[in-house]
């Protein structure tokens, strides 16, 4: 359970809450999504730049029991964790090219990212460089190599028996 550890009633102009924003930031880090795109950080069809590596800890409440960290890519300064592109929804995918006749079943991502993270076995350096040579172009003599500019693939699913709320399945190709 979700807990709102500081509730308040602060009214506040959109220059005041912007200052918050960034202040709460600073301090903490990928702890506040864009109000805009429903939770999730990307929109379908960003274009995305492979900037490194990050470790993301997380936790449901401040008292729980629940926490861990997720091994995440950081794209455009927001983390992308490695884990996502790899999750299966059961649902109906609300995209007409790939499911016109609005099946309702499993879904997953395919291609690009979420094909090479199935094709790794275990956690190590040697994986997380195939993630990386993902990501960059191949080194030529002694230049520098240079991130390719991959889009962020976006695609909702309505939860079985409909209403409005939903989820996402993501990639990156």
């Amino acid at each position: 359970m979700l807990k709102n550890l500081e509730p308040t009633t602060a009214k506040v102009d959109a220059a005041t809450l912007m200052e918050a924003v960034k202040a709460y930031n600073a301090k903490n880090p990928d702890h506040l999504r864009n109000p805009f795109t429903q939770g999730l950080q990307f929109e379908d069809g960003e274009s995305v730049v492979f900037e490194g590596f990050t470790l993301q800890p997380w936790t449901d409440t401040a008292d729980s029991r629940r926490f861990g960290a997720y091994v995440c890519v950081v794209l455009n300064g927001k983390n992308y964790s490695l884990s996502s592109p790899l999750k299966t929804k059961l649902g109906t995918l609300l995209d007409k090219e790939l499911n016109p006749s609005k099946e309702e079943r499993n879904w997953s991502a395919t291609g690009g990212l979420a094909d090479l993270l199935r094709t790794l076995a275990d956690f190590s350096e040697e994986n997380l460089t195939k993630v990386e040579d993902f990501f960059l172009e191949p080194k030529k003599g002694n230049s520098a190599r240079k991130p390719i500019a991959r889009k962020m693939w976006v695609r909702w699913i309505a939860f079985p028996g409909g209403g409005s709320r939903g989820t996402s399945i993501t990639n990156i190709h």
